[in-house]
């Protein structure tokens, strides 16, 4: 589904609310669970951030996918590692690191580009799955929806980008991403890297 072509203070709106997401969820991790205010998103606050029990799990997600929304790719980029696990790396990205992330995500002709897109929007369409693996580790899994709407707004219509598998684990220091699989549905990137064509049910 495609939604009407966004009017420019639509873009602005979209924007805005996304950012004050973004400033809320690290205002919690920056609080220990009390949100307060929060400047526009900058590297000032996000190289501030870190993991905090008091994000759920899927509000580590959503910061990490918000992060680099304000412009501050670098800064996301290394948001991104303090959010994972020491054994998580995104397919494709070697050597895995800060840097390596940034300039996937600069490369338009990355898969990766879509988390600077200003129109992406995030949803959880389902609830997650939370298990104990066989150390004993709390581990809770996500289904993910990456979509573009018009200026990125939440109350508009669009598509479906991308799906991810997101894999989070708990640690002392709160939820870190241990696994994300990427499915692409974007023409120029589908089926994703390391990933193959989902049948068709019908049609």
């Amino acid at each position: 589904r495609r939604g009407r072509r966004p009017a420019r203070s639509d873009a602005r709106r979209g924007h805005r609310a996304k950012m004050a997401m973004a400033c809320w969820l690290a205002a919690l991790a920056l609080n220990g669970g009390q949100s307060g205010p929060c400047t526009s998103p900058a590297q000032s606050w996000l190289s501030s951030v870190r993991p905090s029990i008091a994000l759920s799990s899927a509000e580590a997600i959503e910061l990490s996918l918000l992060a680099m929304q304000g412009g501050d790719i670098d800064g996301g980029a290394a948001l991104w590692l303090r959010f994972s696990a020491p054994s998580f790396c995104l397919a494709a990205i070697e050597p895995w690191g800060a840097p390596a992330l940034a300039l996937a995500v600069r490369d338009s002709k990355s898969q990766y580009s879509l988390l600077a897109d200003s129109r992406l929007a995030i949803e959880f369409p389902t609830e997650p799955v939370e298990r104990f693996d066989s150390d004993g580790i709390a581990v809770s899994w996500h289904e993910v929806e990456l979509e573009l709407r018009p200026g990125g707004r939440f109350d508009s219509e669009g598509y479906t980008a991308a799906k991810l598998g997101w894999e989070n684990e708990w640690s002392s220091k709160g939820w870190c991403t241990r696994h994300v699989s990427w499915h692409d549905f974007r023409p120029a990137f589908r089926p994703g890297i390391g990933q193959e064509e989902w049948p068709r049910i019908c049609g």
